[in-house]
């Protein structure tokens, strides 16, 4: 197997595993500790991400990538594991917030990492058609983790629901071993290491110029509120909408699958036969009164179509707003 074929194989598995995670955790966070449970969980996940993204952005940047990520792999497969022993040996949320935000700290580790392998590992000619594959892989592997996610929650209990996705993150393991060696990102790592302000600063220099320039500073602001509007989708809103509405937990998965593919056909069909009214002030206000009144009838519904219908056009709305903030920073 070619080394762009591991390192896509690769990314695959950890997309799927991830789609599993977002999709289980929360309905057996919800049926153990409630809402509260839930959105606890959540938020210690946000700040654990929100502050480890750009640390290991900046800590990695002068060490072996080869081994960076098969430390990572390694990390997020035995907290699967953990995560099984959690939930039969303690009755806290506390130890699940504990075990996950070490694993969000090792995906955070792994997003820089693995986002360039396609302008190294291939020739100039195909790099273009190299991120294309990359990103239809990784969303395919979105799709499908919550897919087997639901079969999961349908066949078994949520003990073995757990211990399902434990076992797929163990898939990892022997691609670690054929991963090629691949030089750092930075050819400083032999270098004396830089004082800790110089280090935070450059850390964090991307959200300073986020605040300083105006356009940056408001297509910043929006990001935020998209992020809330649609990040907390899977985690919360829709454990929540299949408890209310008396569904089997089964049902997250294929509702976390409909809102995922809303939100490929937001990039992929819709953004470009709405791109023109969304770069007017009328039009970009619709679409984010659309999302709202997608979500809001989501709240209403209580049947699956009804709510596969009003989370894959709340995908598909959301998509085109992340992609409009995207081609006004390119203009």
């Amino acid at each position: 197997m070619s080394p762009f074929r591991i390192y896509l194989s690769l990314d695959f598995l950890l997309a799927t595993y991830l789609g599993m995670w977002n999709a289980m955790v929360p309905i057996v966070l919800l049926g153990r500790f409630g809402t509260a449970g839930v959105v606890a969980y959540e938020i210690a996940l946000a700040t654990s991400a929100f502050i480890a993204l750009p640390v290991a952005a900046s800590w990695t940047e002068g060490l072996s990538r080869s081994k960076v990520l098969r430390w990572a792999c390694v990390i997020i497969v035995l907290c699967g594991v953990s995560r099984v022993v959690i939930a039969s040996a303690t009755h806290s949320v506390t130890f699940w917030m504990v075990n996950d935000m070490v694993a969000v700290a090792a995906f955070a580790v792994l997003q820089p990492l693995l986002s360039i392998y396609p302008a190294e590992l291939v020739e100039k000619a195909r790099v273009l058609s190299a991120f294309r594959l990359k990103r239809v892989t990784v969303n395919l592997g979105r799709i499908i983790g919550p897919l087997f996610a639901a079969a999961a929650l349908l066949l078994s209990t949520h003990q073995y629901a757990l211990w399902c996705v434990a076992l797929f993150g163990g898939v990892l393991l022997p691609l670690l071993s054929r991963l090629p060696v691949l030089p750092s990102m930075s050819g400083i790592g032999t270098s004396a290491p830089a004082p800790a302000r110089t280090w935070f600063r450059r850390a964090f220099a991307g959200f300073t110029l986020k605040i300083r320039l105006p356009a940056e500073r408001f297509f910043t602001l929006c990001d935020m509120l998209l992020v809330i509007a649609t990040a907390g989708i899977v985690p919360m809103l829709i454990p929540q909408l299949v408890q209310h509405a008396t569904l089997p937990d089964a049902q997250v998965g294929w509702l976390i699958a409909a809102f995922v593919v809303g939100s490929i056909a937001g990039v992929v069909v819709f953004h470009p036969i709405l791109s023109g009214a969304l770069q007017h002030r009328l039009g970009y206000i619709a679409i984010w009164a659309a999302l709202a009144a997608s979500l809001a009838v989501a709240t209403a519904v209580d049947s699956v179509a009804a709510l596969g219908g009003c989370l894959m056009s709340a995908g598909v709305f959301g998509a085109c707003l992340s992609m409009n903030g995207i081609d006004r920073r390119v203009i």
